[in-house]
């Protein structure tokens, strides 16, 4: 037998590589049609590198820097927060893998930013997902956002509660900013050419 034959008798039976044809003949959108994030993640590739590049800069430090000297500020209340404990639920690898996982799936990641009451200083850091969250500008330009429940889908502005300004959460955006909406990683690969 020849070592050509021998190859290819050991790939008979092994299944082929996933294909955009193949997925579109099992349902997936077609040419001209863009991928909803549920349906990108469902991709091992996509979701594969969403994982690669969350878990690469989960592990990255944080530093607190001096607007006017650009340095380094060693001894910041937020240090605690951001390289210690973040809040009683997460490490800081987990919050910064969330925000950054939020990021690239739409556009931009925020969190929840509890301060103390009597000094105002930086008690925790609460990610939240970027579906809950939708950013808006009021007449004067002042940016407000709306944040809806987890569980029911209600938002602040019909629970009641005020729209969160005084909140202060932390936005993280992503790579393209049109106004106080985002284009997602996920949303500009899929889109069609143009």
């Amino acid at each position: 037998m020849k070592l050509a034959q021998g190859l290819r008798m050991l790939t008979v039976g092994r299944r082929k590589a996933v294909t955009a044809a193949g997925l579109i003949a099992a349902g997936m959108p077609g040419e001209g049609v863009t991928f909803s994030t549920e349906e990108a993640r469902k991709l091992s590739a996509v979701d594969r590198c969403l994982e690669i590049l969350s878990d690469s800069i989960a592990k990255l430090p944080n530093y607190v820097i001096d607007s006017k000297s650009r340095r380094r500020l060693a001894d910041h209340p937020a240090l605690y927060a951001l390289n210690v404990r973040p809040n009683e639920a997460m490490t800081p690898s987990v919050r910064k893998k969330a925000l950054e996982l939020s990021r690239l799936e739409g556009g931009a990641g925020y969190d929840w930013i509890i301060r103390d009451s009597a000094t105002g200083r930086l008690r925790e850091l609460i990610p939240l997902p970027w579906r809950l969250v939708a950013p808006w500008r009021d007449q004067a330009g002042r940016m407000w956002y709306t944040v809806s429940h987890p569980l029911t889908g209600d938002d602040s502005s019909r629970s009641g509660c005020v729209p969160l300004q005084r909140l202060q959460p932390g936005r993280y955006p992503g790579y393209w900013s049109a106004g106080p909406g985002f284009r997602s990683h996920c949303r500009r690969q899929s889109s069609p050419a143009i």
